[in-house]
């Protein structure tokens, strides 16, 4: 990925989600003690991200031939602060209490509520951050909606935000089955939770937003998908592999949360029964030790599962590198998705 032009993207955003939330803090503080306090929470966490979402908004709108404005900046923070919504609303189905390498949002009420003596201090931190990711959901619906834009983008960016709530639902039932779900319905799932709103939507909204015809936002909707199953894939296999440090929440979460994630799903298929039965019982042990999340880990690698998904990872970025090829747009753009392909096949964050 080009630091560089994600980097300046991500600054101009920051810059607007700070100036953004300030003034709601202002507006809503005559209301109660959370008018302010709960925007500069959401500020903060949104801008420990790495913002690509944003950033593509900008690139799908240089794609299109758009002209430099506040348009696309009003798309791009809008959808950060509904990309928040969702991380908030996660960690709390997942029960992960680390984000973007601080506290989640519903462990920061959880701790402000237990060092104030409060009864049910998790009950306490459950409730307040399920309405801190619906503050956070609607004030981004209101922020595109003030947006000089097509309809057509407002449509889109809430049908694609409630079908990720219907992909979400899909996941966790997922969690409950006692058989493996098929690579096809696992990657269903990649594709409404995962690739079209965080990399299909950007891309296309930014590129409706500077007038692209129907043919290059058509290519653009495919070329998000193909990056972000390739990007979830790559995520499945940090969230078993990867370091905490690096990538700023717990590791394992998905083995003790029974996550059937494509890479546990191959492992559980390839494995001979006795360690596939090792794996079954600590797969959804919420309270498992390190030792058997390292012993998960061992098994996973040994039964082949992370190589076959790394083969994955490399079919489909090859895939979305013939597509920007094919793309009739500058070369400079395109220059930035080859190096964004290259990024979401190697990252470690």
């Amino acid at each position: 990925m080009n630091a560089g032009y994600f980097g300046s993207r991500s600054e101009e955003i920051k810059t607007f989600l700070r100036s953004y939330l300030e003034a709601c803090g202002e507006e809503f503080s005559f209301l109660n003690r959370w008018g302010k306090d709960l925007p500069a929470r959401l500020g903060a966490f949104a801008q420990g991200g790495k913002l690509i979402r944003g950033g593509l908004v900008f690139l799908g709108h240089e794609l299109a031939g758009g002209r430099p404005g506040d348009t696309a900046l009003k798309i791009a923070a809008a959808i950060e602060l509904l990309h928040s919504a969702f991380l908030i609303h996660d960690d709390i189905m997942d029960q992960d209490r680390m984000r973007r390498g601080m506290p989640s949002v519903f462990w920061q009420f959880r701790e402000d509520a237990h060092a104030k003596g409060i009864e049910e201090s998790e009950h306490y931190g459950t409730s307040m951050g399920i309405c801190a990711g619906d503050c956070a959901l609607f004030i981004g619906l209101r922020l595109i909606s003030s947006a000089d834009i097509p309809d057509g983008i407002r449509n889109l960016v809430c049908r694609e935000s409630y079908a990720i709530g219907l992909a979400q639902m899909a996941d966790i039932d997922y969690g409950t089955f006692s058989r493996i779900p098929s690579e096809k319905e696992i990657l269903d799932l990649y594709l409404w939770k995962t690739a079209r709103y965080s990399f299909s939507l950007p891309l296309s909204a930014g590129a409706m937003a500077g007038n692209a015809d129907e043919e290059l936002v058509s290519a653009l909707w495919r070329l998000g998908e193909s990056m972000g199953i390739m990007f979830q894939m790559r995520d499945d296999e940090l969230g078993v592999f990867g370091s905490e440090n690096a990538i700023g929440k717990p590791v394992g979460s998905d083995i003790r949360l029974a996550k059937k994630t494509l890479l546990i799903a191959i492992a559980l298929e390839r494995l001979d029964p006795v360690p596939r039965s090792q794996l079954t019982r600590i797969l959804g042990r919420r309270n498992a030790t390190g030792d058997e999340i390292l012993h998960a880990r061992r098994l996973i690698e040994t039964s082949g599962a992370r190589s076959e998904l790394i083969s994955k990872i490399k079919a489909l970025a090859a895939e979305a590198g013939k597509m920007i090829d094919a793309l009739a747009v500058p070369e400079d753009p395109k220059e930035q998705l080859r190096s964004l392909v290259d990024f979401l096949r190697t990252r470690d964050r």
